[in-house]
């Protein structure tokens, strides 16, 4: 019966598959869990690092007899009726179980350091004991047949698999330029430019080397930016080995991301309603349209700060007799997911402060904020974040560094929105985030994100920030 399943899929598609369907789930719990009223992302990360140290080398045998147990009954079921406790191929299979259950907890973790992107990718079984069900009956006994005779090597340039990858993921090119710099300065570091030839060792060299690396600023690289880079060579060399470009058993920069000891990363947090209030109150008196206008609507529409830049004129307008923001993707304005796409109406202070006589004074097709020029990276919210951030810390002297100018005021949009009680696909739908989360149709239609009839009713509910309501 089981044995005939597992002869359609073998042990690793089935770990596989489960792996990827865990994996999004995991994702739909975080995003829903950012809404809660009581979420301190602090206090989950702590418990994320104490889940993950379970499947850490120090504890790995406390935990190994649970994984045996399910690698036992895996392997019986697929019809290797002599696995044992001692038999290689269970302890191969109990260690890859735990493996998997650490790429989860590993994967929270990023994504409350704010890696919403990524995905770990769970290596294969080696073939020689997991063979596909085609070969499995001449290999089903512990005793391996004769090896393989190796194939010639092919040379892969790094770069040129760096190539392809951008090109089939259509990044942006601030994004293009980031993993380039990567790249560049591995291949540096290493004196390699062999894909294939790359082992754990030239990773760990790599991360040594940037660890003790000045920036520009005569500070030491952080292990946070060691982290992201590493992100940037995972996702790389797993995407060689998904086209078939590359052919690994584990990926050589898995596993030796620098952990930072607990409390030394300061999450970021939403700005108090006096702070909030300081900064509204501020912003009049300023002459330039971007510093007079982006803390209001960021602080009551939730908007990203790369939204903002790229919303021009007809994008405020009036639907079903409701004041909005019709967030779309267009040429020139690229929106972080497609969940990003929503209409938010505008909310009473935002209309009373002039929000509306500002608009219609620009010029029909004008971006919003017209003044802010494109940095580098041809990026407009490049050069906004550093006008705002240098208002807000050297003008204002608000320099938390657990504050961020721009995104703070998402995290307390997304409070404020809990608080007036929004259910999680209301909630969802004027943040952005992924339509119904921890419901049955999770992934299915928009909701309400164009639905501002819906949605409206929750904005009406919001505290004024500038009346002093919220603490």
């Amino acid at each position: 019966m089981a044995a005939n399943n597992i002869a359609k899929h073998t042990i690793t598609e089935q770990i596989q598959k489960r792996f990827q369907e865990d994996l999004e789930h995991a994702f739909k719990q975080y995003v829903a869990m950012l809404t809660a009223p009581n979420y301190n992302s602090s206090l989950q990360r702590d418990a994320e690092e104490n889940n993950l140290a379970n499947f850490s080398q120090d504890n790995h045998e406390r935990n190994m007899s649970v994984f045996m147990q399910h690698a036992l009954k895996m392997l019986r079921e697929a019809g290797y009726d002599d696995a044992t406790e001692n038999s290689q191929r269970a302890r191969v299979l109990s260690a890859y179980l735990a493996e998997r259950a650490g790429l989860l907890a590993e994967a929270r973790l990023h994504w409350i350091d704010g890696e919403e992107e990524y995905r770990p990718q769970l290596r294969d079984l080696p073939e020689e004991l997991f063979p596909p069900p085609q070969h499995k009956k001449t290999l089903i006994k512990e005793d391996v047949s004769k090896p393989q005779t190796k194939p010639s090597h092919t040379h892969v340039p790094i770069r040129d698999i760096l190539t392809a990858f951008m090109t089939e993921r259509d990044f942006l090119e601030k994004s293009q330029k980031e993993r380039i710099r990567v790249v560049d300065t591995f291949c540096d570091i290493t004196k390699k430019d062999d894909a294939t030839t790359v082992t754990a060792e030239d990773a760990i060299l790599w991360k040594k080397t940037r660890l003790g690396t000045k920036t520009f600023k005569g500070e030491n690289v952080k292990p946070q930016t060691i982290k992201r880079d590493l992100s940037v060579l995972k996702s790389l060399w797993d995407w060689g080995k998904a086209n078939r470009l590359l052919s690994f058993t584990e990926n050589p920069f898995r596993g030796i991301a620098p952990r930072q000891k607990k409390g030394t990363v300061d999450p970021v947090r939403p700005y108090t309603g006096k702070e909030a209030k300081w900064i509204l109150e501020n912003s009049r008196c300023n002459r330039k349209p971007f510093l007079r206008w982006a803390p209001w609507v960021l602080a009551y529409t939730g908007l990203r700060l790369k939204e903002l830049m790229y919303l021009r004129k007809e994008h405020i307008c009036i639907i079903k007799d409701i004041n909005v923001i019709n967030l779309i993707a267009t040429k020139d304005r690229p929106l972080k997911t497609p969940q990003s796409s929503r209409i938010i109406p505008l909310h009473k202070d935002l209309i009373k402060e002039g929000f509306l006589t500002y608009v219609d004074s620009l010029q029909n097709g004008s971006l919003l904020f017209p003044e802010i020029t494109p940095d580098t990276n041809n990026d407009l919210s490049g050069n906004a974040s550093k006008l705002l951030g240098y208002w807000i810390r050297k003008k204002l002297h608000i320099d938390d560094p657990t504050l961020s100018p721009a995104h703070s005021w998402r995290h307390l949009f997304i409070d404020m929105v809990a608080m007036a009680g929004a259910t999680p696909d209301i909630a969802d739908a004027l943040s952005g985030h992924e339509v119904g989360t921890g419901s049955a149709r999770s992934g299915y239609g928009e909701g309400a994100r164009r639905k501002p009839w819906e949605t409206v009713k929750i904005i009406e509910k919001m505290k004024s920030l500038i009346n002093g309501e919220w603490e």
